[in-house]
């Protein structure tokens, strides 16, 4: 009976193929953005053909993030349309290029999702993700994650050990690393007293748990969202502020007897939950920070913001921005994940299949339901 209903599927696909000339063995599931405002558009596409030096991977889980929303505008911007969104994920190598060495079929992996061109200053001192022509994969460099299969570089593609789940992997360059590097860029130190805007997000409590590893005193999380507060204290945080019912800048201060912070860090910014309405936290960030402080700007904006000039001089006031993670990074934070001292599993809040991708946006767009970070599995 079973090799009957076998032979007739069988049949009824060579059918289908020659009916409709479609090699279903070449065709992948894939969420495709095509135009600003419209859903993401799930297509059975080719299978991405790799080149020697690449690698292809069977995705299995697909972070989103808040500039996936189709509403939103793209940093950086998109190249061609339509693409394949997804930076962040983890998978299975199916294929290896036949100059690739170091991995091989079925492999564990998960990916850092920068490409620069290897040859700059930043990429050769390791900043690739600061190449003056820097591409994302998922964005402008090519196809990403919200597929069944993906074509990655090589020099890419990292090992996931068994102890850490897909989800987790999918994380762990982009929030984990960005967090990580965001507190290096920083110069958090023991004692350090610290403000985190943004603090209950994903990068936000990446930042806080990276602090508390180097030893931060004072940690501060802000954020307009109750469960990401709870979170933010859960992973590390010693005080917590709601900046829809208070005034954070008068709080921060009221915390460290008017002084402010040595550190404050800004992950919220126009690209976040937050919206178009980021400088504003930009502004509350550098106002946060005491006398000769240092304010970390890791989220990104569409727009301006103001900062007197004053303090630069007058203080040795230090604005400094932070972007990507280093590679040289993964080592220590694969060791800290393995330990429990950074965790990414509290963080994740939904996972939905591709076939739930425009439910998980809208989601994640409207925050219903207590989202952080949603997670597609494929």
């Amino acid at each position: 009976m079973v090799n009957l209903i076998f032979s007739f599927l069988q049949q009824s696909i060579l059918k289908l193929q020659e009916k409709w000339k479609v090699d279903f063995m070449s065709k992948m599931k894939s969420a495709r953005f095509y135009r600003q405002g419209e859903p993401l558009r799930i297509e059975y596409v080719e299978i991405p053909k790799i080149g020697p030096s690449d690698v292809l991977i069977q995705v299995k889980a697909c972070g989103l993030t808040p500039s996936m929303i189709p509403s939103r505008k793209m940093i950086p911007p998109l190249k061609k349309v339509p693409v394949t969104y997804g930076h962040q994920f983890s998978g299975i190598i199916a294929e290896v290029g036949e100059a690739v060495e170091g991995f091989r079929k079925g492999d564990r992996v998960f990916i850092d999702y920068y490409v620069g061109c290897n040859k700059c200053p930043a990429c050769l001192s390791g900043r690739h993700y600061s190449c003056s022509k820097f591409s994302v994969i998922g964005k402008n460099w090519g196809d990403g994650g919200l597929a069944e299969f993906v074509r990655v570089p090589a020099t890419n593609v990292f090992i996931l050990p068994d102890a850490i789940s897909f989800e987790e992997g999918a994380l762990i360059f982009d929030p984990i690393g960005v967090g990580f590097h965001a507190v290096r860029r920083g110069n958090v130190k023991g004692g350090s007293t610290v403000a985190v805007y943004g603090g209950g997000g994903a990068v936000g409590t990446s930042i806080i748990q990276a602090a508390k590893v180097d030893g931060a005193g004072l940690i501060i999380a802000v954020d307009t969202y109750d469960h990401r507060l709870d979170l933010a204290r859960k992973l590390g945080a010693d005080e917590t502020v709601n900046s829809k019912n208070v005034n954070p800048v008068k709080k921060i201060k009221d915390l460290t007897d008017e002084k402010g912070v040595d550190i404050a860090f800004d992950a919220c910014g126009g690209m976040g939950i937050a919206g178009e309405i980021g400088n504003v936290t930009y502004e509350q960030a550098m106002a946060s920070t005491r006398f000769g402080g240092r304010t970390v700007i890791v989220s990104t904006s569409w727009g301006t913001f103001k900062c007197d000039p004053l303090r630069f001089a007058l203080e040795e006031f230090e604005l400094i921005g932070s972007h990507g993670c280093p590679r040289a990074d993964i080592s220590t934070i694969l060791k800290l994940l393995l330990q429990g001292k950074i965790q990414i599993k509290p963080i994740i809040s939904h996972t939905f299949s591709l076939d739930e991708v425009n439910y998980a946006l809208d989601i994640l767009k409207r925050q219903t339901g207590e989202v952080n970070k949603i997670i597609i599995k494929i």
